[in-house]
């Protein structure tokens, strides 16, 4: 939804800011003089009346081309609602116009740096230190986990080799007992 403005409905500080930039326009239209104009269409030189006409039409057109573009900047960029936000703070403001506020000397980069910054330096730390404790916990955690799949896949191993002997009561007994070997194993680890 577009809205079109009146220049009654503009905001003061709009006025003035499109009154100021309007003549910043009308000097650039007409910063080319009829004699740099008539140098750069050096064709037209035995017409000095439609020199003057065309000087004039450039100056006009530009102008004009101009107007509109910032009439679409003042649409698009919703300088009426800006500039009435911008009066409604300079109302609100307890500081009469006319006192020099104070401003901080130096780098104003230096001086927009948070306050808490020792804080927050103190917590990355922390928070640096706790991830090296789980990064160290999982490290343990995964060699255990290894060294339990190495045991598992030597159980592996040697329960194929069982299965594939030929059974005798005296090796079954060896095995029963390996296996409970292989079991502690598992449980201690």
């Amino acid at each position: 939804m577009s809205q079109v403005y009146e220049s009654n409905f503009l905001p003061n500080n709009l006025l003035m800011f499109k009154a100021a930039i309007s003549k910043s326009f009308e000097d650039i239209s007409k910063c080319v003089s009829e004699e740099k104009f008539l140098e750069i269409l050096t064709i037209l030189e035995s017409k000095p009346g439609v020199v003057k006409r065309l000087h004039k039409v450039m100056e006009n057109n530009l102008f004009n081309t101009l107007q509109m573009d910032l009439e679409v900047l003042v649409k698009e960029e919703c300088m009426v609602e800006g500039m009435n936000k911008l009066s409604h703070l300079i109302e609100e403001t307890i500081i009469p116009l006319n006192v020099k506020v104070w401003r901080p000397p130096g780098d104003v980069n230096l001086h927009l740096r948070s306050l808490d910054a020792d804080k927050i330096k103190k917590e990355c730390e922390s928070l640096e230190v706790h991830i090296n404790k789980l990064e160290k916990e999982n490290e343990e955690l995964m060699n255990k986990i290894a060294e339990r799949r190495g045991n598992i896949q030597s159980i592996q191993q040697n329960m194929k080799q069982l299965l594939n002997m030929p059974f005798k009561i005296s090796e079954l007994e060896n095995t029963y007992k390996f296996n409970q070997e292989c079991i502690e194993k598992l449980n201690n680890t």
